[in-house]
Formats: C-alpha cells, structure tokens, sequence
C-alpha cells in the first residue's frame, strides 16, 4: 500500500486539495483547478516518537473537524 499522489486521481473532480507539504496547495494542482486549496502546517512525524505522532495525530483531528464544520456551513458549488 501507498499514498496516491495527484497525478493517481482525478483532481479536477474535487472539491478541495489540502496540503500538508512543504509546498503550497495552489501549486500542486492543475491552473484550472477550480476547487479550493487549503495549507495545512503540520509537522511530518515520520522518524520521530510516538508523542509527537500523537501530537500530530491530535492536530489534524481538529484540523478536518474545523474543515467538516466549514464545508457544511459553506458547501462546495455543486
């Protein structure tokens, strides 16, 4: 199993890119994108502990909870 870049799915179908990379979302898509792109400043835990695992872990639980409360309160054009 992998994580799936953007070239591997069909981002103009989407509704919003969100980046956790050192780049900005609104690079990482195509120019006509016409979604949303949001950055997220996450730190990447990969080789460190467990605590700051969990650290992250607990960011990007509020992080999608903010954004789930957010696109209810403001649906994407359909």
């Amino acid at each position: 199993m992998r994580s799936k870049g953007l070239l591997d799915v069909p981002v103009a179908e989407m509704d919003i890119v969100i980046s956790m990379a050192p780049r900005p979302a609104r690079n990482l898509v195509p120019r006509d994108f016409r979604g949303r792109t949001i950055d997220w400043h996450v730190d990447d835990p990969v080789g460190k502990s467990l605590t700051v695992f969990r650290r992250v872990r607990s960011e990007l639980d509020v992080l999608v909870g903010q954004l789930v409360e957010d696109v209810r309160r403001h649906p994407p054009l359909a």
